[in-house]
């Protein structure tokens, strides 16, 4: 039986070794280590994973239109939210604002002293 390091089994899929690799790691591929903690991969062991293979962790789907759409519509409604949060903090530093210059402004019509002593 012949016995491929995970470079030798990519070089033979097309996949990269990282793809080999996560294979391994998830228990697709069964895999032994060598005393030199080597990954070793029975061709047996190659051709039962390449006739059950899922799509393959390197096949990265291009993007459609409707997948570029729904994340500018995420991107908008997170800037709304933080538009709104914005908003709201700003309406709160105008009311107080608003009631500082009231309490001034009832301060100012008031009679002072002087005008009553002088009155």
């Amino acid at each position: 039986m012949l016995i491929l390091t995970p470079n030798e089994v990519a070089r033979r899929t097309g996949r990269s070794r990282r793809t080999i690799m996560r294979a391994i790691e998830a228990g697709e591929i069964e895999a032994r280590r060598d005393n030199r903690n080597q990954w070793q991969i029975s061709e047996n062991a190659l051709a039962h994973w390449a006739r059950n293979e899922q799509p393959t962790h390197d096949a990265h789907p291009a993007p459609t239109a409707s997948d570029a759409l729904q994340a500018q519509i995420l991107g908008l409604q997170m800037l709304l939210d933080e538009v709104r949060a914005s908003n709201a903090a700003l309406q709160a530093s105008n009311d107080d604002l608003r009631a500082d210059r009231d309490a001034w402004r009832s301060m100012a019509q008031r009679p002072s002293w002087w005008r009553r002593l002088a009155g």
